[in-house]
């Protein structure tokens, strides 16, 4: 009886173990395929273009202190 059981555990752990290997293959290989690349490539730019706007956005935000002070600087 206690084989039995050994081995039905022995037979679990070992298709967890070559699951576990085959997904790891899997995601291994994705993540060197070219639309991989390509989709990192794609997220960057969108991170940047997000900065890029956010910057824009703080950067065109003036306070009543920055009119007085090009008044008088200019006027």
């Amino acid at each position: 009886m206690f084989a039995a059981i050994a081995l039905v555990w022995l037979l679990s752990i070992g298709s967890c173990v070559l699951l576990g290997a085959g997904a790891g293959y899997a995601v291994d290989a994705a993540s060197k395929s070219e639309l991989a690349h390509r989709v990192g490539k794609r997220a960057d730019e969108y991170e940047l273009k997000q900065h890029n706007e956010i910057a824009n956005r703080e950067a065109s935000v003036h306070t009543r202190d920055d009119y007085v002070r090009d008044y008088d600087q200019n006027y």
